[in-house]
């Protein structure tokens, strides 16, 4: 929107003002010109112009510098909700950010109004000025003041007329306002995304079962296509932690989200503290399920925000808690307002940039500030260097001795696989290994082939071709 303002200030604004500052000029050399006198006498409408000019100047000048950071923090927080939709819709935070956007929304409605009201003032005040002259001019000339300077009424009238054209384009150059609303075109589509139907999450009574994550012979096909998964079962126990690894297309990613509940199985059931995963309402969603994918969205706002979420339950002493448990401390005590200082979203704006590593821990706490039962990571470090990798690794066995959670992780990493209690090898929707890491390495299996590669540094994708796959069916479709 900015950009299109800018756009047409400089394809019709730049040339209304040399086209009209050309008229105003040769306006007033023409009334000079047929006579001095009368303009002499027309600049007394000249002080009351310039103040009431200037006094516009200022208030509108200010109320458009509010428009403008208005609609700026309007798009920013725009373009980070859409971008981070399915971040909002996983930690189900969808009320709390549209009521950010209302409010960001109401600010931009207010500092336009204002802005409009102000300028709305100029076109009035100059037509009430232009007639006021003209009637004092024919005023005076009609009681035959004029006639002893020569002024004679054709030359009053030619006066008038050129008086009048001096006025218009002053008129003109004031109607170049209307070019601001043009930057809140890209606002009607906001609308769309507030009239989507809310979804009805069904209201049971909240037990705490310490069940974990129970995944019981899940089927599940995406579109009526081929089956993405078969008949696949899992159990991660309280302070437990389960790696999935697999070629892309062996749907590990699918597998998290049927247990996050983002799909319903075609067969067979997952239950999350021994409950269905719809039948937790908002809040109770938030607490038992943490989620860190590996594409971490942030928002622009303070730290606070980011952790939090808008959820307005969690205190200053959670966020700082968790913050010291995925090992940032020490970085946030060095921060130079501490929760409070403001971080740059993924959709850009002003704040302190983070870097990938430091980003993927703000995301674990803000998956653990809730204190979850189950926390699921879908290729958390997978985008992080090893440095990075080994921290995040260090704060998760830090978060599972701690906080006894469940956690499921979808293993980019061999390091990641390697310090999970059990690894769960799948391969075309199936589970075809399951154990300890080191009892599969001895095994000799499918897991003991990818640590092989990882050490000579060759892709895990390789070692899972459809030629030596025992289950491949032909469908290679990516289930995530």
């Amino acid at each position: 929107a900015d950009v299109e303002t800018i756009d047409s200030l400089f394809t019709d604004g730049i040339t209304t003002l040399v086209g009209q500052g050309v008229s105003i000029i040769a306006t007033a050399v023409a009334m000079i010109v047929v006579s001095p006198l009368l303009s002499l006498v027309s600049l007394v409408v000249l002080p009351p112009l310039v103040v009431a000019s200037r006094w516009l100047q200022v208030r509108v000048r200010d109320a458009e510098r509010a428009t403008r950071v208005a609609v700026g923090t309007l798009n920013t927080q725009l373009s980070d909700t859409v971008g981070g939709a399915e971040t909002i819709r996983v930690f189900h935070r969808e009320e709390a950010f549209v009521v950010r956007f209302r409010g960001a929304l109401l600010r931009t409605l207010i500092a336009q109004e204002s802005s409009v009201r102000y300028n709305s003032f100029f076109t009035p005040v100059t037509a009430l000025l232009s007639s006021s002259a003209i009637a004092l001019l024919l005023f005076v000339g009609a009681r035959g003041a004029f006639g002893s300077a020569g002024v004679d009424l054709g030359t009053l009238v030619a006066f008038v007329l050129l008086f009048q054209g001096f006025f218009a384009p002053i008129v003109a150059l004031g109607d170049q306002w209307n070019t601001v609303q043009a930057a809140l075109a890209g606002a009607e589509r906001v609308f769309e995304v507030l009239n989507l139907p809310a979804e009805s999450l069904p209201q049971t009574p909240r037990t705490k079962s310490g069940a974990g994550l129970v995944i019981d012979k899940v089927s599940f096909t995406y579109d009526s296509s081929e089956p993405v998964l078969h008949g696949v079962s899992l159990v991660v126990r309280p302070g437990e932690r389960v790696a999935i690894v697999g070629r892309t297309g062996s749907g590990k990613s699918t597998l998290l989200a049927l247990a996050v509940g983002s799909y319903e199985p075609d067969t067979g059931s997952v239950r999350l503290d021994g409950r269905h995963p719809r039948d937790f309402d908002e809040t109770e969603r938030r607490r038992s399920v943490g989620v860190v994918a590996q594409s971490v969205q942030l928002f622009s706002g303070t730290l606070r925000d980011n952790v939090t979420l808008g959820d307005a339950t969690l205190t200053d002493e959670a966020v700082t808690r968790t913050l010291a448990l995925v090992g940032l401390e020490e970085w946030v005590s060095g921060l130079p307002q501490g929760l409070d200082t403001e971080l740059e979203g993924s959709g850009g704006g002003a704040g302190l940039t983070l870097s990938s590593g430091q980003r993927q821990l703000v995301a674990l706490a803000r998956a653990l500030v809730g204190e979850p039962h189950v926390l699921l990571l879908d290729e958390a470090t997978a985008a992080i260097d090893a440095h990075s990798d080994a921290a995040f690794r260090t704060a998760l066995s830090r978060t599972v001795w701690s906080t006894r959670c469940a956690v499921v992780m979808v293993a980019h990493r061999i390091s990641s696989a390697r310090d999970a209690d059990r690894v769960v090898v799948m391969e075309a929707g199936r589970v075809v290994e399951e154990g300890a890491p080191d009892e599969l390495v001895s095994a000799g299996g499918r897991f003991s082939a990818l640590v092989a590669l990882d050490e000579v540094h060759w892709s895990w994708e390789d070692q899972f071709s459809d030629e030596i796959s025992p289950y491949t069916d032909g469908d290679n479709r990516e289930a995530r």
